[in-house]
């Protein structure tokens, strides 16, 4: 088993976008298709006299959790853009646990962290045009108050700069934690091989080294993946909230 997911960790330590990258990202989306997929068919089947459990339960908590997070940070109002967030936090769910089946997480590379970064970004921006109207740019001037009221001057550098910052931010934290963790994770699974290959007839097998990874898989890909998922999600809502009040 521990051979197997050598095979598959074995490729180039880089942070460019590959074809184990379309590959991971690709899985993600089928896995997240399938997973609610599975859970429409199953509510399809249940009658109003019927209380769900199992399966069906368990994504009603997921979902209803998810939204009483953007409602309690973006406001009541907002319980429209929550599918929005429940997939997102899917996706991050998904792809930063990749790791624990052995497959390369498409989280632990910058191009994929950057995009999903720039995207709450955008969205960022169409919070505060839409709360803040056309006084929302500007937050990106340098302004002058003549009796009682805010006038733009010029455009100010800094606050362009502020304001696009969390793009990088975001990015390179999500990236950060996943890559260490896949990294470390691979760096102590060649550990207990190079081990095993030195130990006669075990080497054959390397058992040990298969039952020691499995405490650092679980801790780095899956309670690691899951943090960060949520992590992200709360920066995204803070940031998009911060942009509906800020003048």
């Amino acid at each position: 088993m521990s051979n197997n997911i050598v095979i598959l960790k074995d490729i180039p330590i880089n942070t460019n976008f590959s074809l184990w990258n379309f590959i991971g990202i690709a899985l993600v989306f089928i896995i997240i298709f399938i997973l609610f997929l599975i859970y429409f068919l199953k509510i399809q089947k249940l009658s109003v006299k019927t209380a769900p459990s199992g399966y069906v339960l368990f994504f009603q908590i997921y979902i209803q959790t998810i939204k009483n997070l953007v409602t309690e940070i973006l406001g009541e109002k907002s319980e429209k853009v929550t599918p929005f967030f429940i997939f997102l936090i899917t996706y991050l769910i998904i792809a930063n646990c990749l790791g624990i089946l052995g497959i390369f997480t498409p989280t632990s590379t910058i191009t994929v962290t950057f995009s999903l970064a720039f995207i709450i970004f955008i969205g960022t921006l169409i919070n505060g045009i839409k709360f803040q109207r056309l006084s929302y740019l500007k937050n990106f001037t340098i302004n002058i108050k003549i009796k009682k009221r805010t006038y733009p001057v010029m455009i100010n550098p800094l606050k362009i700069i502020q304001k696009t910052i969390p793009i990088f931010s975001m990015s390179f934290r999500l990236w950060g934690n996943i890559f260490a963790g896949w990294l470390v994770c691979t760096l102590i699974l060649y550990f207990f091989n190079f081990i095993a290959s030195q130990t006669p007839v075990v080497g054959l097998i390397n058992l040990f080294g298969g039952i020691a990874f499995i405490p650092f898989d679980a801790y780095f890909n899956l309670f690691c993946g899951l943090l960060q998922a949520f992590v992200f999600l709360i920066i995204s809502l803070v940031y998009w909230k911060l942009e509906r009040t800020t003048i």
